[in-house]
């Protein structure tokens, strides 16, 4: 198995730019990934499921694949409770899920580290030559949630209209997590400026 990490935020990507040398690394949203990825999937045909996400866009995500994207070989949806996630044996049962739908690809919505804890103890398993830990990006291409406007995304500031958006689901992420991983880099001597 293969693993390519994007990073998606400007302190991380500052923070690794400064550490490896100018050029060496690049933003790359998944937000902004996923569509191109559909294009290139609707092109050859391949079955793409969807995991976790919201009731809302599991309901639109069929129908804008079906519109949006005829070529994709629809494999369904499935609604995963973190609850049952967290369970013992649920992330095996998740993976067989994946693996009895031939998934080519799978969209994977379980937040942030679930998706990519399930991806690493049970990618392998769900038999699908692709996973995509892209969580918001599925609502952006379902229209089940808005991306931030332009100005945000070109100050690095997208975070705060999410968190402005979606306080209680993000407010943990954004004014917990984030500084302690800014600490983190900090303290290994990267400058974590999140104004570039």
């Amino acid at each position: 198995m293969e693993w390519l990490t994007l990073l998606d935020g400007r302190p991380v990507g500052r923070a690794v730019r400064q550490a490896l040398g100018p050029g060496a690394a690049e933003l790359h949203p998944g937000s902004e990934l996923l569509p191109a990825i559909l294009e290139r999937i609707d092109e050859v045909g391949s079955r793409v499921v969807l995991v976790g996400g919201s009731d809302d866009l599991r309901r639109a995500w069929s129908i804008v694949l079906a519109a949006d994207y005829p070529g994709v070989r629809d494999g369904g949806t499935r609604r995963v409770d973190w609850s049952w996630l967290d369970q013992p044996g649920s992330g095996a049962e998740l993976a067989r899920w994946v693996a009895d739908r031939d998934a080519d690809v799978v969209v994977i919505c379980l937040g942030k580290p679930r998706q990519e804890v399930w991806m690493r103890d049970h990618g392998r398993a769900s038999n699908a030559g692709l996973l995509l830990a892209f969580g918001s990006a599925a609502d952006y291409v379902a229209g089940t949630a808005r991306r931030p406007p332009r100005w945000a995304r070109r100050h690095g500031l997208e975070w705060a209209v999410r968190l402005a958006r979606e306080p209680r689901r993000l407010w943990r992420r954004y004014l917990l997590e984030g500084p302690r991983s800014w600490l983190l880099l900090a303290r290994r001597g990267i400058d974590v400026d999140v104004r570039s």
